[in-house]
């Protein structure tokens, strides 16, 4: 027999009905929440592996224009016989590739005799405080430690992809200091573009870090570029950017072991500051390789990674100190390796459980399987996808 609503009453659900549909919709949300997620992250290695390849590209059309490529940022220099330095070049490889990723105007304001924050020149500072979308990853969660997600304190723009300037071994010391050449590392200049800096006490400069380019000597930014044919390795295995994503100006490097950066325009008093190595047109923002991919990813800005072992815990007490996390390391969040983009311009993803000699071995561009730890039959294609 059909029911009919008392007088005043109105048809409607019950409260249990109502929880019920509620009930309903809040586990379809749990189960399409993580598809979504999925996807977007899914979308944006699709974006991350096109922002590299785009470098890539860049690069080896560098090296078509000019028959050599674009310099990584950092090199070797022998300062006295047997004592060799770790010293930078005038730019970064970022920036001599901009005429080739459409970003003629920055190229144009940029006066590359000249460091990008040389207060003389101050278009070179205009020119590195241009977002440049492409040095940019879309899975970065702490992109908020920048100004607008995109810039430090200094109004420079940051990058989350790096040049690999060199690989750097534990074992017994090579004739270069322990350090051996990538891709894109250059060569030395002549003596006479160099000088022994005086730290000027702020304790922010390296002993290791005192003997560089000398910016009054007005050295060729283009001199001893490096070339195709210095690689013995095979350009498909030989990296020449990866991903090094969220450095920022946080990344102070208390805690651990100092960023050492150095002035180059005198010490103390000057007016151009410190390079730092989150910005993309400065020449330190290549990133040597010395750690695992994502090495301490279970820490923070502020903590330590509970599952590293005590030697990391003390090395890393959080991603501030240089060389943890994403502090000038192969580094991403995309979650189980990083991507990386070779001499040939392919990308891969390369697993972050590879063994650190075969991360070493994709680094350096000769002699890749005379490594440490007996790493020298290990297929280098095994370890990317």
């Amino acid at each position: 027999m059909r029911r009919f609503p008392l007088k005043g009453q109105r048809p409607g659900f019950t409260l249990v009905e109502l929880l019920v549909v509620i009930a309903i919709i809040a586990v379809l949300i749990g189960l399409l929440l993580p598809a979504v997620q999925k996807a977007r992250e899914a979308a944006n290695r699709s974006r991350t592996q096109n922002n590299l390849r785009q470098i890539g590209l860049a690069a080896l059309n560098f090296e078509s224009q000019y028959k050599f490529l674009p310099r990584s940022g950092e090199h070797f220099v022998e300062e006295t016989p047997g004592t060799w330095r770790k010293a930078q070049d005038f730019h970064n490889g970022l920036t001599l590739i901009l005429p080739f990723i459409e970003q003629e105007s920055a190229a144009a304001d940029f006066d590359l005799k000249f460091a990008y924050n040389d207060p003389a020149v101050p278009n070179n500072k205009k020119a590195a405080s241009t977002v440049i979308n492409t040095f940019l990853s879309p899975t970065n969660p702490i992109a908020n430690e920048r100004v607008g997600g995109t810039r430090d304190a200094d109004g420079y723009a940051c990058a989350d992809y790096a040049a690999l300037p060199y690989v750097e071994f534990s074992g017994p010391m090579l004739s270069n200091g322990g350090f051996r050449e990538c891709f894109l590392t250059g060569r030395a200049w002549p003596k006479a573009n160099y000088k022994a800096y005086t730290d000027p006490g702020t304790g922010s400069i390296s002993p290791k870090k005192l003997y560089q380019l000398d910016p009054t000597t007005s050295p060729d930014p283009l001199y001893g570029c490096p070339k195709i044919s210095d690689c013995r390795d095979g350009t498909a295995v030989s990296i020449m950017f990866y991903e090094d994503v969220g450095r920022n100006d946080k990344m102070d490097g208390s805690g651990g072991s100092p960023n050492n950066y150095y002035d180059p325009f005198g010490g103390a008093g000057s007016t151009g500051g410190a390079r730092s190595h989150w910005r993309w047109a400065d020449p330190d923002g290549s990133s040597g390789q010395g750690q695992v991919i994502n090495n301490n990813s279970g820490g923070s800005m502020t903590s330590i990674d509970p599952k590293a072992n005590m030697f990391e815990q003390s090395r890393c007490p959080s991603w501030k100190a240089h060389d943890c996390g994403p502090n000038n390391e192969w580094f991403s969040f995309h979650g189980g390796g990083a991507h990386a983009v070779f001499g040939d311009g392919h990308v891969a993803f390369v697993r972050e459980t590879i063994t650190i000699g075969v991360i070493k071995a994709l680094g350096t561009r000769s002699n890749s399987r005379d490594i440490e730890s007996g790493e020298n039959n290990v297929s280098l294609e095994s370890a990317i996808e």
